[in-house]
């Protein structure tokens, strides 16, 4: 086989920055500035990395099926610097408020003991119901009613540890500290970073004010004012973004080469991207056709391996990917005609949500 013949109708611009890992202000921001200079004010979709394929057993969602899952939003980002500051002196006579990093550590812990309420965000709502006729009766039948069973089903899964509990809320993680430089001496300042990953719905603004609530209140009352909460000095602040449409054409050339890469039996589904990526600097340019999606196959072993030790993709899955992005790329430079009648019936044929 083979494709027939095509005419390009738009032209496909490959964006590759250099600083993904920390913000992409260097790299994609600035092609987003360029493009705008060359006349450039909307694309008609953007495609970034993202999720995966889950191969059939790698989640609890998909025990029997393999599941393609396409990034519709992102979770936001923000670092926030708390920094406690108390007496110093000797340890033998230390202050009844506690240290300084004993006022620290009573902030971290109410962050930690009073997260947010959890919630399904529109993209993880999504993937429950396209999934939900895959499901045993019982299941599927509060798949389908998201409505009323949403805050028990979100609450559920806030219990689990780990990427499903990620998805109902806006994360709190201490991953900075320090304080004191003698065992003997009385430290006069302590901090430590708290990284957010913001949830769709949820903005810096209100993170911040409840940050700075929580520590407030888990302090002595006459000494609320020894702690400061702000945003962590050099790192960089987003917003989550918002969601993209999975009706969008965009979203039917992937469906479309998920099809022709991984067969027919794939479930595809719209999901949420809980990391960061650099597409979410292309919002003023396809505000909701970003889809962020990684062609590859894994496991719930591979899941583990993110950013870790070993981390991997088999060298078959590199053939498969390669026939996804060259579907992917004729795809998407097609008439919308005909681009619509070749990718939309792909999208989960049969399957009603």
């Amino acid at each position: 086989g083979g494709l027939p013949p095509f005419e390009r109708t738009r032209p496909i611009i490959f964006a590759l920055g250099h600083d993904e890992e920390v913000g992409g202000t260097s790299g994609h921001k600035k092609i987003v500035q360029h493009l705008k200079t060359q006349g450039i004010h909307e694309l008609e979709f953007v495609h970034d990395e993202g999720l995966p394929v889950l191969n059939k057993g790698a989640t609890a969602m998909n025990p029997n099926f393999d599941l393609a899952l396409v990034g519709l939003a992102e979770k936001g980002f923000l670092s926030v610097r708390i920094e406690c500051n108390s007496t110093g002196g000797h340890g033998s006579q230390p202050p009844s408020e506690g240290t300084a990093i004993s006022l620290l550590s009573a902030g971290l812990h109410a962050i930690q003991q009073n997260l947010p309420v959890p919630r399904l965000p529109a993209p993880l709502r999504e993937m429950i119901q396209t999934t939900a006729h895959t499901m045993p009766p019982l299941k599927a039948f509060v798949a389908r009613r998201l409505d009323y069973f949403g805050p028990i089903l979100a609450s559920s899964l806030a219990a689990r540890d780990g990427r499903a509990a990620a998805s109902t809320r806006t994360t709190a993680a201490a991953t900075m500290v320090g304080g004191g430089f003698l065992d003997a001496a009385l430290p006069e300042s302590a901090w430590a970073v708290v990284n957010h990953r913001l949830l769709p719905g949820d903005t810096v603004d209100q993170v911040l004010s409840r940050d700075r609530h929580l520590v407030r209140l888990a302090l002595p009352q006459k000494h609320q004012d020894m702690c400061r909460v702000g945003v962590n000095e050099g790192s960089h602040v987003q917003e989550a973004s918002a969601v993209s449409d999975s009706n969008h054409l965009g979203f039917a050339v992937i469906a479309g080469a998920l099809r022709a890469a991984f067969g027919d039996a794939v479930v595809i589904s719209g999901g949420l991207f809980i990391a960061a990526s650099d597409s979410k600097h292309y919002s003023s340019l396809a505000p909701t056709r970003i889809y962020k999606h990684f062609p590859f196959k894994w496991s719930g072993a591979d899941l583990d391996t993110i950013h870790g030790t070993d981390e991997r993709v088999s060298i078959a899955s590199l053939g498969v990917a390669s026939r996804y992005f060259a579907y992917v790329l004729v795809a998407a430079a097609l008439p919308a005609a005909s681009l619509h009648e070749m990718a939309m019936p792909l999208y989960n044929p049969g399957i009603a949500l």
